[in-house]
Parts: structure tokens; C-alpha cells; sequence
């Protein structure tokens, strides 16, 4: 197995806010932080999830976003965006979310995390997108971020790198697993 490093460009934590349109409060609304970020089984120390039915737990307890996922979104939507808009806890350089894999070990100086699924878009996605189309789009994209399970507790900084471990070439990549949640295959 081959592995390649990529940088950590944010660790992002959000704290409950509520979403007066859903009558309901949300954790998705994500600010970067400094330092290092301890990072336990069920995610990072200080984030908030409000909603453990759909967000969180053992296998989404970090979600993740590339680069080159960022740069899709901003160049669909015609405008900047900022780190952690889309609710997630690490920005990594050079990543495009799409052709990881389930089973990518993402491999921290302290920690490591294993890909496991996509995000399926949600109504908080949309209110925070301030388009209640948006997750829909989001739903048609190769560019949904991935969720991860946490193999190694630890802690996670931005400017460390993450080496990234492939899972084994047959293993579905994220791009294809949403597809299949759309029905496509």
C-alpha cells in the first residue's frame, strides 16, 4: 500500500446553535480552531453534536473535507466560502472526497482515522447554505466530504500532516457509495 501526506489545513469544532427554521439546535455551524484538538472514539474534544441519530457516533465521528472538494463548491456557487461551512472538523489539503475510499487510514502525527462512508446532506445543510435547495445539489456532487470512525485516539492540529494509507484497490470509493445512495448503482 502506497502512502501520500497531505496537510492539515483546519481542525473545525462548532458549538449547539440553534436553527430557529427547524426549531432545533445544530452543531453544524463549525469555526476553525487553534492548537491541537484531542480526539476521542466519539470525535473531537469541545465539538457539539446535536443530532447522534444522523451525525456522530463511532463511524461519523469525524467529518471531513478536501481541498479540491472546496474548490467544486466554490467554483459551483460563484462565491468563497469559509472553512467549515459545510459542518466540517478537518480541511485537508489536496483532497478530493470523491476518490477516497472506504478503509483510507488517515495517518496523524498522534492520532488515526479510518474513512468509512459519505455525508448524506441534510435541512441543517440547506438553512446553512441559505438555499433550501442546496441539499439536493449537494446530492447530485462527487464532492460530499467524507465521515470517518477513529482508530487511534490522539489529537489533531492544523499545519500537521496526515499521511494517507489506501485501503485495497476494490474497496468502494466514496464517490461510488453516494452514488448508490442516489440510486445510480
Amino acid at each position: 500500500m502506497s502512502a501520500v501526506a497531505h496537510e492539515v489545513l483546519a481542525v473545525c469544532i462548532g458549538q449547539p446553535t440553534r436553527i430557529e427554521q427547524l426549531a432545533e439546535d445544530s452543531g453544524i455551524f463549525k469555526k476553525p480552531v487553534t492548537g491541537a484538538v484531542a480526539l476521542g472514539p466519539a470525535g473531537f474534544a469541545g465539538d457539539a453534536v446535536c443530532d447522534l441519530e444522523n451525525h456522530g457516533g463511532a463511524m461519523k465521528a469525524v467529518y471531513a473535507m478536501g481541498t479540491d472538494d472546496y474548490a467544486y463548491w466554490q467554483e459551483t456557487l460563484g462565491r468563497e466560502l469559509a472553512v467549515g461551512t459545510f459542518g466540517e472538523n478537518l480541511l485537508l489539503a489536496g483532497i478530493d472526497s470523491g476518490r477516497m475510499r472506504c478503509g483510507d487510514r488517515l495517518l496523524f502525527p498522534d492520532a488515526q482515522i479510518v474513512v468509512t462512508q459519505p455525508r448524506i446532506p441534510c435541512a441543517k445543510l440547506a438553512v446553512r447554505m441559505n438555499d433550501k435547495f442546496f441539499a439536493k445539489q449537494f446530492m447530485q456532487s462527487e464532492h460530499p466530504g467524507f465521515y470517518c470512525r477513529v482508530a487511534r485516539p490522539g489529537s489533531i492540529a492544523a499545519g500537521q500532516s496526515a499521511e494517507i494509507v489506501a485501503a485495497a484497490s476494490g474497496s468502494p470509493t466514496i464517490a461510488r457509495m453516494f452514488a448508490q445512495r442516489r440510486g445510480e448503482g
